[in-house]
């Protein structure tokens, strides 16, 4: 899986736009990348559009660690929106 992060925190949010087969290991990469930009803040809220990524051999396991990758990284979150 492919990923472009996109800063728009000047209207409070950022979006992420995944491209094919998805994995587990590249979304954690994705989101670690995330809160490490300077830009990014705690409270932005997050687009992330992931129509042009494959969902086939994402596996029920796969989605659940990847709902655990967001929790452990819930410090660097805060409060905020996310659409999926």
């Amino acid at each position: 899986m492919h990923f472009e992060i996109f800063d728009k925190a000047e209207k409070g949010f950022f979006q992420i736009t995944t491209y094919g087969p998805l994995s587990l290991q590249s979304l954690s990469e994705m989101l670690r990348e995330l809160v490490s930009n300077p830009q990014w803040r705690k409270g932005l809220n997050l687009l992330m559009d992931h129509r042009k990524s494959s969902w086939v051999q994402a596996e029920t396991d796969s989605l659940s660690s990847f709902s655990d990758i967001i929790l452990s990284l819930d410090s660097e979150f805060g409060a905020r929106q996310l659409a999926i």
